[in-house]
């Protein structure tokens, strides 16, 4: 409080405006109070009264307000249920909006839709012809393999899960371009089908 000397006039003019509660926490805080001290207590307190009687209240801009009493009205008039409280109206409101944006957010994409889409969607064993379901681990993470771009590739079901893992298909070196492939005991180096057209796009 010292070096200001309006502090004092400050603090007494906003306890007598804000009424009883105010006076009650000036006087609780006695002269040590600063204005934001007692206007947060005043807040906490209000807080705690609504936390208690179930309820909620927003402190918006007027723009704000208005826009949300328009949306409620315009609730009432599509639902004709005149009986709902504001929370009500503010949930059809929030589900509305949902509803309407959601869609239309763009999807995060899985590890295995960018290694597949990176190869063009297709299996990527020589000479397969179908499209890429999974994408493999070259070195797997039970032997310390890692989720790098350049240790996943792209696979059919059919190749990753009988060829693969039922020990017929052997697939090292780094992807996509530096890629090994044993099959049968014959050995093919690159990578696999490379089409114009990927279909995961068609």
């Amino acid at each position: 409080m010292e070096g200001d000397k309006d502090a004092v006039p400050r603090v007494v003019a906003f306890v007598y405006t804000a009424g009883p509660d105010a006076i009650a926490e000036y006087d609780r805080f006695r002269l040590d109070a600063t204005e934001p001290q007692l206007r947060r207590a005043l807040e906490a307190k209000a807080e705690a009264q609504l936390r208690a009687a179930g309820k909620l209240v927003a402190n918006v801009p007027s723009m704000v307000a208005v826009l949300l009493t328009a949306a409620f009205e315009a609730v009432r008039a599509v639902e004709k249920h005149p009986w709902w409280s504001d929370s009500k109206y503010l949930v059809a409101v929030a589900k509305h909006f949902l509803d309407v944006w959601e869609p239309l957010l763009p999807k995060k994409k899985t590890r295995s839709q960018k290694i597949r889409e990176r190869d063009l969607g297709w299996c990527q064993v020589p000479g397969c012809s179908r499209r890429a379901k999974h994408a493999h681990h070259i070195i797997p993470k039970s032997r310390g393999g890692t989720d790098d771009p350049g240790n996943l590739v792209g696979l059919c079901t059919c190749h990753h899960l009988y060829g693969i893992h039922g020990g017929f298909i052997r697939v090292s070196g780094t992807a996509p371009a530096r890629l090994k492939w044993e099959l049968g005991g014959r050995v093919w180096s690159g990578v696999g089908r490379q089409p114009t057209a990927s279909p995961l796009m068609s």
